[in-house]
């Protein structure tokens, strides 16, 4: 009995320090840099090598600068918001110097599901697609452009 008592934990330990394909959860909070023209899964770390909105929390493009975009949980009609870190509706983003100073606003209906033009240092919440959570993200740097661009991330899960 006491064999089966011990599996069954370390079965419930393992379930919940991985995602749900096994993949193991990075220590918050996370810094990764992640290049446009791909996805990322919060709470994993692992970069898509593509556009993958139905399996990623975050996706980014190449555009005039960078474009972020939520997940989608069943088609590119149904994604998850992304609040922008400002101190009202008509104002820029607020930059931040840490990921400890970004606002920690659950996102809303009233918000997108993208940013059009990524800033350094600029601050949002994000609903997550892969797992029930939101996730706080500090831009912590912009490199490059166009095909080149990579951000650097730096996140942490709010719940």
């Amino acid at each position: 009995m006491r064999l089966v008592l011990s599996v069954s934990l370390l079965l419930c330990a393992v379930v919940l320090a991985c995602g749900d394909d096994g993949e193991q959860w990075v220590t918050f909070p996370h810094e990764i840099k992640v290049p446009v023209e791909s996805a990322l899964k919060i709470p994993t770390g692992k970069i898509i090598n593509h556009p993958d909105f139905l399996r990623g929390d975050l996706v980014l493009f190449k555009s005039a600068t960078v474009k972020v975009q939520s997940g989608c949980l069943n088609d590119l009609t149904d994604c998850l918001p992304i609040h922008v870190c400002k101190p009202n509706v008509q104002a820029a983003p607020t930059k931040y110097e840490s990921l400890d100073a970004v606002c920690t606003d659950v996102p809303g209906n009233e918000d997108n599901t993208n940013i059009q033009n990524v800033t350094e240092k600029m601050g949002f919440t994000v609903e997550l697609n892969t797992t029930d959570a939101i996730a706080r993200v500090w831009i912590k740097a912009v490199e490059g452009q166009g095909d080149g661009a990579v951000l650097t991330l730096v996140y942490d899960l709010l719940n």
